[in-house]
């Protein structure tokens, strides 16, 4: 008997727990909009009966949902219903690696990682099939900041942002999120071998807080690149201080990956 009742109350404890986060939470869902608003809360009473962790896979150009994908993460597999939704059995705390695939969509992984029975992104966007010439670049990341913001500058030619969204039929900014956990999505419709690129990704909530944890502390950032038949996974350096991470340069049609000083960086043109 005593057994039993430390396993109930272990799992009071833990619906207390979640309830109370819940709760404390809803005023800074309420700032995201009625549909998020539903969504989170949804998730959240789920999570709370069930004892899942929800995650939802959604179209990186347009945040749709993608129906009848399949995601594999801690040792499960999974295929989302007409929502683009999963509950999974809340995995210990760790970072998973999350395996998406859908038809007429670019198989994508991404690291999820779970802290005391929550996951700190909820949004998995997956990018529609590219041409073998093209580029995506999709940066998801947590509700906080919620305003990061995508830049891909083509040293001496352009630079692709908020401010300036599209380059001809070059690049194009397909997505802008400002409400936290993205995505934000560039696309290329050519990369050319003799142009130098360089994308960023810029706290833009903090950005009157230059020496600002938030970017590389909280805001757990990913940014997916696929070019050409390959994909790249990046996540922000931790405890590094700025408003500005260098992700990657494209040089001599090579990804170059930033290896030092790159949180804390400017943006070049």
């Amino acid at each position: 008997m005593k057994r039993c009742w430390g396993r109930r109350k272990e799992n009071a404890m833990r619906y207390l727990t979640g309830f109370l986060v819940m709760l404390w939470a809803i005023p800074l869902w309420a700032q995201e909009g009625p549909r998020e608003l539903k969504e989170k809360a949804e998730a959240a009473f789920r999570e709370l009966e069930e004892e899942c962790l929800t995650l939802y896979v959604i179209n990186a150009l347009d945040r749709k949902p993608v129906p009848w994908a399949v995601v594999k993460i801690a040792g499960g597999e999974y295929k989302t219903d007409e929502e683009g939704k999963i509950c999974f059995p809340i995995p210990e705390d760790g970072t998973y690696e999350a395996q998406v695939s859908a038809e007429g969509y670019e198989p994508t992984s991404f690291p999820v990682e779970v802290m005391a029975g929550t996951a700190f992104v909820l949004y998995l966007p997956i990018s529609p099939k590219l041409e073998i010439d093209q580029a995506r670049i999709v940066l998801v990341w947590g509700k906080k900041p919620k305003d990061l913001d995508a830049h891909l500058v083509c040293v001496g030619r352009y630079h692709i942002s908020y401010r300036d969204m599209r380059k001809g039929k070059e690049a194009l900014l397909d997505i802008d999120c400002r409400d936290g956990r993205g995505p934000e999505t560039i696309t290329l419709t050519c990369i050319d071998p003799e142009e130098h690129y360089i994308y960023y990704v810029h706290d833009y909530t903090n950005r009157n807080k230059p020496r600002s944890k938030g970017l590389s502390k909280n805001s757990h950032a990913t940014v997916i690149l696929y070019a050409g038949d390959r994909q790249w996974t990046f996540t922000v350096p931790r405890g590094v201080r700025g408003t500005v991470w260098k992700v990657f340069e494209i040089v001599n049609g090579k990804v170059v990956p930033c290896e030092e000083g790159c949180v804390g960086a400017k943006i070049s043109e």
